[in-house]
């Protein structure tokens, strides 16, 4: 940015007439000329600059009459820093402000001539800027936040790097480091921000990428993350942690073939490393490839037998391919490592109801519930097996609590309609089959169950609507198809009824008229 040049750089001394407001007007454009010419120069000559807030001023202007010129000298400075000028330069221009040959000359300032020397990076070619002692103090300030860092004092981290920016405006370390505190405060925003501050500064650096891409993973702007590890990757090919970042950005979003050939370069570089081998199981089992998953899963184990996930992970794969019996065993493992994690329970009590082993379920989901689980799926699985099991009530009960802990799942609504219609509260029933319906539109099943409700209120043509709505969308729909047909059967018998009645009660009609006629004719 031009500073406005000095007054008495400019205005001769000599009487103004119009003649010499005609000079000073054209000294004024040709400074102007001048400084524009420096900052172009300067531009193209340091391309890192261009970045820099700098204060342009002329520093003095002559005349040589044997040159039949003015010598111009320009000095550039950052704009609010205390600190002699970056350079100096040396201009010939004549009387109508154009440049001479060979111009500008460069003249050493004492601190750094950045045409003479090799530009360095922006840090070091800033910090040399500054005096000795005004880079003891700014260091003790970095080593400060560093310290801060390492003890998760983030916010006294954020104060001291910030004021590191505010001295160092171009320090990619300290927006580096800015921008980890604030990922590991959950201000993700501003994390980002720095993040790619410092990438501005310094975009060859490896590590700030995947930072950044880690914060992306915990937005879960996954497309984002995995560009950020890519380029992390293709700037540093032997950096593991990002290999194993970009699988697991993979994984979340659902590419699982690519999660899986990542986690595989992580286990080539680190085969005694036991999470990479979870966490391609994990992939594995997404792409329904269980045994393969049961294999990295027991390879994990076996690094680490203090690892519960792993057993629990491994527990899963065991029950979908209805191995219940070791499935069991792993949750139980699982449990004895980590006591409190209610979802292990709730995946043991799944594997003992797929054996019909009812009291042990029931046993599980409460230990979830006692250990204050706030899932409403542990109260809706207990509700099944409470009515699988007759206990009506308490089926009612939990579904109902399941309810009141998430009103916009469906599910609860319409298993509850179920156990209504057992107790033949059909009201209840179809009031919660209504509900289900209005939560999911597409609900095949609150559809049916609603119309055989209907069906057996002998609301015939409400049952019957239900019936053809799921029809229309699912036109193979057995279920659907079997009531429609007991319901038009019904129908025809209701209609055959009613032709039976109107003709007796015809005859009668008949025979009490004849009998009438008969007493009067006797009388």
């Amino acid at each position: 940015m031009a500073g406005p040049a000095r007054e008495d750089t400019m205005a001769p001394e000599s009487k103004r007439n119009s003649n010499d407001m005609t000079q000073t007007q054209q000294k004024i454009l040709m400074l102007e000329k001048t400084l524009g010419h420096a900052k172009e120069y300067l531009a193209n000559e340091v391309e890192w600059l261009r970045e820099l807030d700098l204060i342009w001023e002329i520093e003095s202007m002559e005349l040589d009459d044997a040159a039949g010129c003015y010598n111009i000298k320009v000095v550039c400075y950052p704009e609010n820093w205390d600190v002699e000028a970056i350079a100096r330069w040396g201009y010939q221009v004549d009387s109508e402000g154009h440049l001479f040959p060979d111009t500008p000359v460069c003249e050493s300032t004492g601190k750094w001539n950045p045409l003479e020397e090799p530009a360095p990076a922006v840090p070091d070619a800033i910090e040399s800027a500054f005096s000795e002692g005004d880079l003891g103090g700014l260091e003790e300030l970095k080593e400060s936040a560093r310290q801060h860092i390492e003890n998760e004092e983030y916010d006294l981290a954020i104060a001291e790097y910030s004021k590191v920016i505010e001295i160092q405006p171009y320090d990619d370390e300290a927006y580096r480091e800015r921008g980890l505190a604030y990922k590991n405060i959950g201000e993700y925003d501003p994390s980002i921000v720095d993040y790619s501050r410092s990438i501005e500064l310094a975009p060859d650096n490896p590590i700030t990428y995947n930072r950044r891409g880690i914060v992306y993973t915990y937005k879960k702007e996954y497309a984002l993350a995995i560009a950020d590890f890519t380029r992390g990757i293709e700037l540093d090919p032997e950096a593991t942690v990002t290999y194993n970042n970009r699988a697991l950005a993979y994984m979340r979003k659902g590419e699982y073939h690519l999660a899986i050939a990542d986690f595989s370069r992580v286990i080539e570089d680190r085969p005694d490393t036991p999470a990479p081998y979870n966490h391609r199981g994990l992939a594995c089992a997404a792409l329904s490839k269980y045994e393969l998953a049961i294999v990295d899963f027991s390879q994990a184990i076996a690094l680490d037998e203090e690892d519960y996930s792993a057993y629990n992970n491994r527990g899963l794969a065991y029950d979908v391919t209805h191995k219940y019996e070791l499935a069991i065993e792993d949750f139980t493992k699982a449990i004895r490592l980590n006591p409190y994690d209610t979802a292990i329970y709730l995946n043991r009590g799944l594997a003992h109801k797929h054996r019909w082993s009812f009291e042990n379920t029931l046993a599980d989901y409460t230990s979830a519930i006692r250990l204050g689980s706030q899932s409403n799926e542990v109260y809706f699985r207990r509700g099944n097996v409470y009515g699988i099991t007759g206990q009506y009530q308490n089926a009612i009960k939990d579904y109902t609590q399941a309810i009141e802990m998430n009103p916009h799942s469906a599910k609860p609504y319409n298993r509850r309609g179920l156990v209504y219609s057992a107790i033949r509260q059909y009201d209840l029933a179809a009031a919660d089959f209504s509900m289900t319906i209005e939560l999911n539109p597409n609900s095949v099943a609150g559809y049916c169950n609603r119309g055989w409700v209907f069906y057996m209120e002998k609301r015939y043509q409400q049952a019957e609507a239900d019936f053809q709505h799921v029809l229309e969308s699912n036109p193979g729909h057995e279920l659907a198809q079997r009531w429609l047909e007991k319901l038009q059967s019904a129908q025809q018998r209701k209609v055959r009824k009613g032709m039976i009645a109107s003709l007796l009660e015809a005859t009668n009609q008949h025979w009490l008229a004849a009998i009438v006629r008969f007493i009067r004719r006797t009388k």
